[in-house]
């Protein structure tokens, strides 16, 4: 028909019918008039109206306002962001950072302490600087002309930056000025406050008229006192309080144009200022820890710490010494000490002897000690520069007493080295109830013990013995009834207990019996009293911070992720495997992008030693190569929870069969001259050979027999050194640098089939030493013996590797970053975006023990078997002594999925607000470049249910369309599973959503917006003529993707 129609018409148009053509119809013209059309072309009694449709279409970000966190207005649409849980580069901003730095886009340890420098500060100053003290160790002016002198030489500890050195009471120090009068000047430093007295003067050295400033510190109140005097008259400017338990930033500054002035500024801020008269008496000295007069008062002396004392010819302004304060101010990783930036319940120390070559209290509460009899200072110490020795015959310290009446908990924690037999109750801290020894920390056959007694005894002893000449920590806690005891923050045991502090007198010895001898025979270090009972993640935290020569966290900012969801993963990115187990799965830089090399390639076998306990039976010691290549132990050697990364064999030594049998030598040399590297960890605890002849801690012997006979030799001797001994040359040969005793020491041996080359903690020792390495025999590799007869190891043996190659040497320093260098992770729940419940930090263990490491970088199988076994007790919760890692580790970056922890009970993580944190550790090296090898952390990813924000934002229009007719339609252009829901206003302040048939004032909330279809046909009901403008709400649908593209009216026009 249609075709039809279309002939006619044209027949029509041929032959000039134009006027008749209306009135036929053509199907499908829209614009049929069934009249005469009038001569303006309009239809006579049809309306003729355009319509009008105005639109937002989201093209310019500018025109609307929106939270740009969840909302991405580009492209000419408004659209739901993807939930953004990739952490990296500037998110690394934001967040909290202890001895941590945001450098390079990455999260690294901060160590140098360039930028502390005052030039580095302040660049354009450094001309005007006229001395500068570091007090590293000596008293000398870094700018080689004015160094200082001293009425008794001070002791130098940990400072603020470096070292610091010690105001005690029997030592001050004498700087020069200047050659000239400083008419304007600026002296800043930093001051631990100690006893009372002069902190600084700055005046004549013959005791005369005109010296200023006088600092005068009151350790009663806790006040710094300022003031300056001259010989027309003195002036008092002020106190200002002073922080007992931490470090202070003094400045002072004099001006004397156009008034002379002296500040005084406290931690970057000015707080005290007063007038000065003018020099006119040339040449002045600083004075420190006394007081000019006509002698210096010793009875002035401060005591406490003075560090970074510099002095320029200007005074700086408020914005330079607020610059030097900030930059001064960051913590360091070789600062391990107790501190308030991270100590678990810091307020709650009441004694803290860091015994730093002094004995003054650290904790703010003053109770500083004295030492009698054999005890002095070393620097063979655990934490910060130095520790105590104790001679066992008459060594003590005391501090002044606690007061502890009102105590109803208390803990106490130290570390403690001692090789010495400690068989008479040997006290390391005393601490008396009522004129008795009634909480002690005690050895009595080199056995740990903790106790407590106000007329019944309640008492805890360790089982294993721990003076064996390594560095131990100890912490003993009360909670009000029960004792617990923890070594290495290990639980050793907790059992129900009382004691009265109500009538306890608060008297502490440490080393020593309180009321008798049982002298303490060792060294002591960082000893700490708490009135609070410190929980085992507490303990952990303290232990993990100070147990390696460097240690540092940073903690993210509380994360918001909009709405309660799951988070199903964790995964931290690195450029090296730290903290990580070799694998039998190739491994390079395509998963960590420093490797150096695939470290599976010809890896013949490697032990991990993780098993939890050995008996000897065959294969029960497990090679996580691949291969096969099990082994067994022999003797008294048994696996410890101490060992580099988890578990260990110790006990070597303490028998004579003391080995462990591994498979056939020539499994290891299968030819003569044939390629072969080895890496071990060792903690020797003694070397008996004297001679450079003689191998007599055996680390690994290859026989070339059927018989013991050996081919290769790897091992200990000569006092101190690492030696090889090679059957084929008959020679020996030893390392340039030494082994420490009691300490986790790397060392690996890489054989090229011509020349023997040396590692120690991966540096290459010495030369490449010649020669030729025979076949081997069918008698086993033995690890730590010569035969399971000979030649013991003593001491304990870690993470042992044996390739069929020569590795290079980054590959070798690549193995000792897995172990050196080590990150943790932690996470917790927070109920909102301060966290200020303050919830505890937990790892897979489920509790604040545990930490995520590339340890668990395993299968789901062998996880959820771990954490099964050791979580059976009903707790939900396997602390860190219960774990024993199983299975192979797996290739590449860690990902830790929560429902194969007890993290959350075996299920995702349900949260809103979260935290994570990083604890980077390190130990002391010089590996790369000469310098400590440190590890970084880049991204943090966390995986979450949902792929969108699930939320309700909104986006409101900044400008405003104009009604001039009446609104018959309403349009949306909407992409994804959402809906979109609007509110309107007409001045852009108030908005308005239509309800119960009427239109309401509107919070700004999606719950009260409609959507297109609600308020289609009764928009016109809200505006006839005049502004409009549109808010509108992407309601995403459980995380689901929501796209606005158009929101347009259409309204009816004017007829034409």
């Amino acid at each position: 028909m249609k075709k039809i129609t279309n002939q006619l018409s044209f027949i029509l148009l041929s032959l000039n019918l134009v006027s008749c053509l209306d009135k036929i119809p053509l199907i499908g013209n829209d614009d049929f008039c069934p009249y005469t059309r009038l001569e303006d072309g309009n239809c006579p009694g049809v309306s003729n109206t355009n319509t009008i449709k105005v639109s937002w279409d989201f093209t310019d970000s500018l025109a609307y306002s929106f939270d740009s966190n969840v909302v991405d207005l580009s492209s000419g649409r408004a659209a739901l962001k993807e939930l953004d849980t990739t952490y990296k580069g500037s998110d690394f901003l934001e967040g909290s950072y202890l001895a941590t730095k945001y450098s390079n886009e990455l999260i690294q340890m901060r160590v140098d302490t360039d930028a502390t420098h005052v030039n580095t500060i302040l660049p354009g100053k450094s001309e005007d600087l006229r001395a500068y003290w570091r007090f590293e160790g000596d008293l000398k002016d870094e700018k080689g002309i004015r160094n200082g002198t001293s009425g008794a030489p001070p002791s130098y500890a940990q400072g603020k930056v470096g070292q610091a050195a010690s105001l005690n009471s029997s030592s001050y120090v004498e700087l020069e000025s200047s050659a000239s009068r400083l008419l304007n000047y600026t002296i800043s430093f930093w001051y631990y406050p100690g006893e009372s007295g002069t902190l600084l003067h700055r005046g004549r050295s013959n005791g005369g008229c005109h010296y200023n400033p006088k600092l005068t510190y009151n350790d009663a109140s806790g006040k710094l006192s300022f003031s300056s005097s001259g010989c027309s008259g003195s002036g008092n400017h002020g106190e200002v309080n002073l922080t007992r338990d931490r470090w202070n930033h003094i400045v002072v500054t004099r001006t004397d144009s156009p008034a002379t002035k002296q500040t005084l500024y406290l931690n970057g801020v000015e707080v005290l200022s007063g007038s000065v008269e003018t020099n006119n008496y040339g040449s002045l000295k600083f004075l420190l820890g006394s007081n000019y007069a006509s002698s210096k008062y010793p009875d002035e002396m401060p005591g406490g710490f003075i560090d970074e004392l510099a002095v320029w010819n200007l005074a700086l302004t408020e914005e330079e010494t607020l610059e030097i304060y900030e930059a001064q101010s960051v913590f360091y990783a070789e600062e391990t000490g107790l501190s308030h930036a991270w100590t678990p319940h810091w307020n709650d120390i009441e004694g803290y002897w860091k015994l730093d070559g002094n004995y003054g209290d650290s904790s703010g509460k003053r109770k500083h000690a004295s030492s009698s009899g054999g005890v002095s200072f070393t620097s063979t110490s655990k934490v910060g520069g130095q520790a105590a020795i104790f001679n066992g015959v008459d060594g003590k310290i005391e501090p002044e007493a606690l007061d502890i009446t009102a105590w109803t908990q208390l803990s106490t924690c130290a570390w403690y080295n001692s090789s010495a037999s400690l068989i008479n109750y040997n006290r390391l801290l005393s601490l008396s109830h009522s004129g008795g020894d009634d909480l002690r920390i005690y050895f009595q056959n080199g056995i740990l013990h903790f106790s407590v007694d106000d007329g019944t005894a309640y008492t805890i002893n360790d089982s294993v013995i721990s003076n064996d000449g390594n560095w131990h920590h100890v912490c003993g806690t009360f909670d009000g009834s029960k004792l617990s005891l923890y070594r290495n923050s290990l639980l050793i045991d907790t059992i129900p207990a009382s004691f009265n502090f109500s009538s306890a007198n608060g008297d502490v010895v440490i080393g020593k019996k309180f009321g008798g001898s049982n002298f303490f025979d060792g060294y002591a270090d960082d000893v700490s009293i708490f009135k609070v009972s410190l929980t085992n993640a507490d303990i952990t935290r303290i232990y993990n911070n100070q147990k390696q020569k460097y240690g540092a966290n940073y903690e993210s900012p509380v994360i918001d992720l909009k709405s309660t969801r799951n988070l199903l993963s964790f995964s931290g990115v690195t450029d090296l495997a730290y903290m990580k187990e070799l694998t039998e799965r190739s491994e390079d830089i395509t998963s960590y992008s420093a490797m150096s090399g695939d470290l599976t390639t010809d890896l013949i076998a490697y032990w991990p030693m993780n098993e939890a306990s050995w008996s000897g039976i065959k294969d029960e010691i497990r090679d996580q190569s691949g291969n096969a290549n099990h082994a067994y132990r022999t003797g008294s050697v048994s696996t410890q929870s101490n060992g580099i990364l988890n578990r260990s064999s110790g006990n070597f030594g303490s028998a004579a069969n003391d080995s462990i049998i591994t498979v056939s030598s020539d499994v290891f040399v299968p030819s003569d001259n044939h390629p072969i590297s080895a890496s071990v960890w060792i903690q020797p605890t003694k070397i008996v050979s004297t001679t450079n002849t003689n191998i007599s801690n055996r680390i690994i012997t290859i026989h070339k027999a059927s018989s013991a006979a050996s081919s290769f030799v790897l091992g200990l001797g000569n006092t101190d050194k690492l030696m090889v001994y090679n059957d084929k040359t008959s020679s020996f040969f030893e390392s340039t640098n030494s082994i420490a005793l009691h300490e986790w020491t790397h060392v690996a041996m890489v054989y090229n089939g011509s020349c023997f080359q040396l590692f120690i903690n991966g540096n290459p020792d010495g030369s490449c030493h010649g020669g030729g390495l025979g076949v081997g025999g069918s008698f086993p590799m033995r690890i730590g013996s010569y035969d399971s007869i000979s030649y013991a190891f003593k001491g304990s043996i870690d993470e042992v590797a044996v390739w069929g190659r020569a590795i290079s040497n980054n590959e070798v320093k690549d193995l000792y970053r897995r172990a050196a260098n080590r990150i943790r992770y932690q996470l917790r729940v927070c109920s909102d975006e301060t966290c200020s419940l303050s919830p505890e930090w937990k790892g897979p263990g489920g509790d604040g023990t545990t930490y995520f490491s590339e340890l668990y970088n395993r299968s789901s199988a062998n996880l959820s078997s771990m954490f099964t076994s050791c979580g059976s007790g009903g707790d939900k919760i396997c602390s860190s002594q219960e774990i024993y890692l199983e299975g192979q580790v797996m290739e590449g970056g860690n990902k830790f999925k929560f429902t194969d922890s007890l993290l959350n009970n075996y299920t995702p993580v349900q949260a809103r607000y979260f935290q994570y944190r990083v604890l980077l550790e390190a130990e002391e090296n010089t590996s790369c470049s000469s310098e400590a090898c440190l590890p970084s952390l880049s991204t943090v990813i966390f995986e979450a249910s949902n792929k969108y924000y699930d939320v309700s934002p909104s986006v409101t229009a900044n400008s405003s369309v104009t009604v001039t007719d009446e609104i018959v339609k309403v349009e949306e252009t909407v992409v994804g599973s959402c809906s979109v829901k609007y509110q309107f206003s007409k001045d852009g302040v108030s908005f308005y959503y239509y309800s119960a048939g009427t239109w309401v004032a509107a919070s700004d909330d999606a719950s009260q917006a409609n959507t297109v279809s609600q308020i289609s046909s009764n928009l016109k009901d809200f505006i006839s003529q005049g502004p409009l403008y549109m808010r509108a709400y992407l309601t995403g649908n459980n995380g689901q993707s929501c796209e606005l593209h158009e929101f347009s009216i259409t309204q009816e026009g004017e007829e034409s």
